[in-house]
């Protein structure tokens, strides 16, 4: 059977729940953001302003947050279902420079979540089948590739010269590397997690100009997860879906970032329940004098 709602009431009740667009008319009002990560790139030419026109008409973005998009570095260390997102949102705003970190081969397992890669690039290096795929959206940026493992002793392979890093990686190990090499170059780390139907975003900014938003991921796991702790779980179930919220909210915190723009979530993480589809918000405030 239908619908015993008449018509007229569907409707009153969808738009009883539709946000009200008409309060972003103007530029929003900046909460905590600071400034610019990203300095002023060149002026945009023409070929750029027809290629960006929906960036453009962005209040808090315009034609000077697109010179700082054209103009900001951006590395991300991690090509697979975390970094495919990021890396493709990332290209196609415009990101300049993006440099990719991943040692391993494109897989027939990999197509069901990292959607930068295709059939026709299995056993090819992910970095390489990715700065294919990202330069093909977006020929204006240049993509660096590290076809490498980090570790403590070779991260510095990497260089420092990053606005920010961005954490797409799926082990611990690598996660404490990335975040102590972030607080070494005083960048920010943007990281992401997934698991199952769940995933996490926050920023590590052991040098933000708030400080009791100073943290490090060691602030919040001092130690790893125990072996046999769920999330552990060696090849773990992870929803594709799940992939592209979390790594869509990864890019637009980059993007907010290099920008100064909206508030950020230095200090906070945010949690997504795509079972229950839910998020919510954990505060985190670093100790005074503790580094």
């Amino acid at each position: 059977m239908g619908s015993s709602l008449s018509p007229a009431l569907v409707k009153l009740r969808i738009v009883e729940t539709l946000p009200d667009w008409d309060r972003y008319s103007g530029v929003m009002t900046k909460t905590s953001s600071f400034d610019p990560l990203a300095a002023l790139g060149p002026e945009l030419t023409d070929e750029q302003k027809a290629r960006y026109p929906r960036n453009l008409k962005i209040p808090e973005i315009g034609e000077a947050g697109q010179r700082r998009l054209l103009g900001a570095r951006v590395l991300v260390i991690g090509a697979g279902g975390l970094g495919s997102p990021v890396l493709l949102y990332l290209a196609a705003a415009g990101v300049g420079h993006i440099g990719v970190v991943d040692d391993d081969v494109v897989d027939v397992s990999n197509m069901q979540r990292q959607v930068i890669h295709s059939f026709a690039n299995i056993g090819e290096l992910k970095v390489e089948s990715a700065a294919r795929r990202m330069q093909s959206i977006n020929p204006d940026i240049q993509v660096t590739t590290f076809a490498e493992r980090l570790t403590a002793e070779n991260f510095s392979l990497v260089g420092d010269e990053w606005d920010l890093i961005v954490d797409a990686c799926d082990n611990f190990a690598t996660r404490y590397l990335i975040s102590d090499y972030a607080e070494k170059i005083g960048v920010p780390d943007v990281m992401g997690a997934v698991f199952r139907w769940e995933g996490q975003v926050s920023t590590f900014w052991s040098n933000c100009p708030d400080p009791q938003r100073a943290l490090t991921l060691r602030d919040l796991y001092s130690a790893e997860p125990a072996a046999d702790a769920p999330s552990r779980e060696p090849q773990a179930g992870i929803l594709g879906a799940v992939c592209a919220t979390i790594g869509g909210i990864m890019a637009t915190e980059v993007v907010k970032l290099l920008i100064g723009a909206g508030d950020n979530l230095a200090g906070r993480v945010l949690y997504y329940d795509a079972f229950r589809m839910t998020l919510r918000e954990v505060s985190l405030t670093a100790t005074p004098g503790s580094r």
